[in-house]
């Protein structure tokens, strides 16, 4: 559960950096083209993103937690984004296969580490 709210943390919050009128960027991929032309949408969709992400953190920690958790996350996947998306380390190939890695270790790791 926290890998997947991890994810649409990073989603949410990289269409809202999508949307910035202060970031200079260059669309390359797909995505990034529909959300340079449907710009409202886009943070529409990163907005409910961030919120889901939100709502799965309180579900699987508790409230306190959850919401703490949440920050934490957001912070870092914020300073994340920030840093690593001029230098477009983001492709599709590597953010599945980081999805893919850490969902793994965390099934493992709820399953087995008992």
């Amino acid at each position: 559960m926290i890998t997947l709210a991890l994810s649409l943390c990073f989603i949410g919050f990289y269409f809202f950096y999508s949307t910035s009128q202060r970031a200079i960027l260059k669309p390359k991929s797909s995505l990034q083209q529909w959300v340079a032309i449907n710009n409202p949408n886009a943070k529409i969709l990163g907005g409910a993103l961030l919120f889901l992400s939100f709502i799965i953190c309180m579900i699987s920690l508790g409230a306190g937690a959850g919401t703490f958790s949440f920050l934490v996350i957001l912070m870092t996947v914020a300073s994340l984004v920030v840093i690593c998306a001029p230098l477009h380390f983001f492709n599709r190939i590597s953010l599945l296969s980081i999805f893919t890695l850490t969902l793994v270790f965390e099934i493992y790791i709820t399953c087995y580490a008992r």
